[in-house]
């Protein structure tokens, strides 16, 4: 029995999601995990509409939504007074809302929807070595105490901001730690507090953040700078009542769940990918959840690449085709790093000039659609294009205003077209009729991923593309 086509290290959310990725480009894989078990604390609770449009597409949106809890906007407020309220409607996706899940229950729904195809992890199996030749990828994996040699076409690191993968296999990274420090818990919470949006609290002494879930509220505060309490290594949950108390007496923190106490750390991967070692999610890029960016970059990260896997083994493009994957996903993982970051120094500036501005900016500005709009699709990601990827004409795409088609992600390029139909196409292409297209185009390509390639008027210009990118045309 030969080995399957990939093996991913990694069972998180990243991992899990990568497998069911895989299976809708048929290819066979292997999970490992060296934990015992899937998460069964919350950890990542945001999920964005370009995550849930991969979800759609994999066919378990309906469930995701049922489990989680809907979040329509932000709530920011400056010392208990309400700054403003930014409402999440402009986000260009039919999800136009922030869904908070807790991780343990992402996992949980990504495991069943595995196990439906008959596919299950192997926890505590640990990768301990990985060697690449021009054909394969042999790796050791320790198993009770003994290392056993298997072989795969290509490996995938979902492992994490400590990935195992990414430093055996060579890839590096630079990275830098912020000066601050946040405790953290998720809790019964009662009093003045919006349960349909996330809620930000300025505070000269710490910020403190609450995002509403089904079951409760996950609070952060940030004690960088408060000399009673910066000092804590753990999260106490009187201490953590305290804390609020003193800060934001407008509520009161009851049960608590679950507690945890961390520090930021930036780093990015300089490539994610080495040969046949690819490098995902926090393995490639870490940074402040700010946001709640993480775990959905992770997540685009996998459907980027599960489709240039499937058509570089289906023989469709030669293998150049993967080097796009780091190319385009490495310039988004900066982006995150470097948007979280600014939302993080804003969020926690003790500069008295900068607080003025930031909380005159919200009052003020917060109400403009065009700001409003920016923010929102910067946040939840709808507004990637991929600027720098030979893979997309991106200021044909820009002009157009249409970034992406979700409805027609897939394992085939869709071509849009108001021409009859075309035999000489090769089969990963479908071709659908419609009415009309933007800039009075007679064609648009779309990828398996759902983002637009490129407008075009001659069906020429559309085959010339695969050509230039190494498609098999026959």
């Amino acid at each position: 029995m030969s080995n399957p086509d990939v093996l991913i290290v990694g069972a998180g959310p990243v991992g899990l999601n990568l497998g069911l990725c895989l299976l809708k480009q048929g290819l066979s894989f292997r999970i490992i995990d060296k934990k015992s078990g899937p998460t069964t604390s919350s950890n990542a609770v945001g999920v964005n509409c370009r995550t849930m449009e991969v979800w759609e597409s994999l066919g378990f949106i309906d469930e995701a939504i049922k489990r989680g809890l809907k979040v329509h906007g932000t709530s920011l407020y400056s010392d208990s007074e309400l700054l403003n309220q930014v409402k999440f409607d402009l986000i260009e996706s039919k999800h136009d809302f922030m869904l908070a899940l807790p991780q343990a229950h992402t996992e949980k729904l990504l495991l069943e929807e595995l196990a439906k195809n008959g596919i299950t992890v192997d926890w505590e199996h640990e990768l301990t070595s990985i060697n690449q030749s021009p054909e394969d990828v042999t790796v050791a994996i320790k198993h009770n105490e003994k290392d056993e040699e298997f072989s795969y076409r290509w490996v995938v690191g979902c492992d994490g901001y400590r990935s195992s993968v990414r430093d055996l296999s060579g890839l590096t990274r630079a990275c830098h730690d912020l000066p601050l420090h946040f405790l953290m818990v998720d809790a019964e919470v009662s009093g003045e507090i919006s349960t349909s949006t996330v809620n930000i609290l300025f505070h000269d002494k710490g910020m403190i953040f609450m995002i509403p879930m089904r079951d409760s509220i996950r609070v952060v505060v940030e004690i960088s700078t408060d000399e009673e309490y910066k000092h804590l290594k753990t999260c106490e949950p009187d201490t953590f009542r305290e804390i609020i108390a003193k800060r934001y007496p407008k509520i009161n923190i009851g049960r608590v769940d679950w507690s945890s106490a961390f520090y930021i750390h930036e780093c990015l991967a300089d490539n994610y990918r080495n040969g046949r070692i690819f490098i995902a999610g926090d393995a490639s890029h870490t940074h402040s959840p700010m946001g709640g960016q993480g775990m959905n970059t992770g997540i685009q990260d996998t459907w980027n690449l599960a489709w240039k896997l499937g058509q570089v083994k289906r023989g469709e493009v030669a293998d150049t085709l993967l080097d796009s994957y780091s190319l385009e996903r490495r310039a988004i993982g900066h982006d995150v790093l470097e948007r979280s970051g600014k939302l993080t120094t804003m969020a926690t500036t003790t500069n008295p000039i900068l607080k003025r501005l930031r909380n005159f900016g919200i009052h003020h500005l917060a109400d403009w659609d065009i700001v409003r709009s920016k923010v929102a699709n910067g946040l939840s990601q709808s507004n990637i294009c991929y600027e720098n990827s030979p893979l997309v004409k991106h200021e044909q795409v820009r002009k157009s205003g249409q970034l992406k088609y979700p409805e027609y992600q897939g394992d085939k390029w869709t071509l849009l077209t108001l021409e009859d139909s075309n035999d000489q196409l090769p089969s990963y292409i479908r071709m659908i009729n419609v009415n009309q297209l933007p800039l009075h185009a007679h064609y648009c390509l779309i990828r398996p991923d759902g983002y637009t390639a490129m407008y075009a008027n001659d069906i020429t210009e559309i085959f010339e593309y695969f050509r230039k990118n190494h498609f098999n045309l026959k």
